[in-house]
């Protein structure tokens, strides 16, 4: 009963949060519109808090995650963050020097305060339900259907190529950076025990990178 309901529980995270990045298309304009599904995003924040809770490592690592001092957390954190803005920058000079122009260009012309509000929401749920889904629901579930054969890399590495072609939609690279990203996150998230060093990292990141964008295309 156990492992029909751990099977369930899987599809279900599957068909909510991991299949429908692969059919995702890329947003021609960003207007109010686009984000009024906001309060749907926040129930799929629900769920992944439920997710979250109840696939923690383990009860005694949760404990021992107080104990850390948070100074050490912040520097985690920057790490992190770093190497994430390291990686996108590499990536980038790369993708420029090869001339490959991304299959999406983006309308930043009719940026307002309330629509600013709601990508900064956006982007914050989006980087937690990810850094949930990605970094510990799938590895650790995963890691459970391999056991028998003792293949934890295996795990580890399809949680990360699913995160890697969950951003087809933005063209090669980005499959490639996130490839990168992704066990850069998922590395932090095991050292640190928690997903929320991550989650901060990963927020601040692609704020970050659109925030660039918006200044470059001004």
């Amino acid at each position: 009963m156990k492992k029909f309901l751990l099977y369930l529980e899987f599809l279900l995270v599957c068909a909510v949060f991991v299949i429908p990045p692969f059919f995702a298309k890329p947003v021609s304009e960003i207007q109010n519109s686009n984000f009024s599904l906001t309060f749907l995003r926040l129930v799929f924040l629900a769920i992944s808090l439920l997710i979250y809770y109840r696939h923690e490592f383990t009860k005694n690592q949760i404990k021992s995650v107080k104990k850390i001092d948070i100074l050490m957390q912040a520097g985690s954190g920057i790490l992190c963050y770093g190497i994430l803005m390291v990686t996108g920058t590499i990536m980038s000079v790369i993708t420029i020097a090869l001339k490959i122009k991304p299959p999406y260009s983006i309308n930043l012309s009719d940026m307002n305060a309330p629509l600013w509000i709601s990508i900064i929401t956006c982007f914050l749920i989006s980087a937690f339900c990810e850094e949930t889904v990605y970094r510990l629901y799938l590895p650790s579930t995963l890691a459970l259907f391999t056991a028998k054969i003792n293949a934890c890399f295996l795990a580890e590495f399809i949680s990360v190529a699913v995160f890697a072609f969950s951003h087809i939609y933005l063209g090669v690279p980005a499959v490639i950076n996130a490839f990168l990203s992704g066990i850069t996150l998922r590395f932090f998230a095991v050292k640190n025990k928690t997903i929320l060093t991550g989650t901060i990292s990963h927020f601040f990141y692609n704020i970050t990178i659109f925030i660039l964008m918006y200044y470059l295309k001004a």
